[in-house]
């Protein structure tokens, strides 16, 4: 991740964070841990959401399941 993105990547994972509060009606910030709440809802980070998203892209490029030009890639 480059430097000047990761306060935009804190900024969604604070949305997060929030959002896990409000399903679980829970707003009490001392008691309640969100790590905990993110682990129940087994909600995972941006980070690996992007992973995942990187992973299922190459596999569709790698089985020709979407249009990709490769023809500018060398081989050695």
């Amino acid at each position: 991740m480059a430097p000047w993105q990761k306060h935009l990547t804190h900024r969604i994972e604070m949305v997060q964070m929030s959002a896990a509060r409000f399903v679980q009606n829970d707003y009490n910030s001392e008691a309640t841990s969100v790590t905990n709440m993110l682990r129940e809802l087994k909600w995972s980070t941006l980070e690996q959401r992007r992973n995942q998203a990187s992973l299922t892209m190459l596999h569709k490029i790698h089985n020709k399941q979407v249009n990709v030009d490769l023809s500018h890639l060398t081989t050695t």
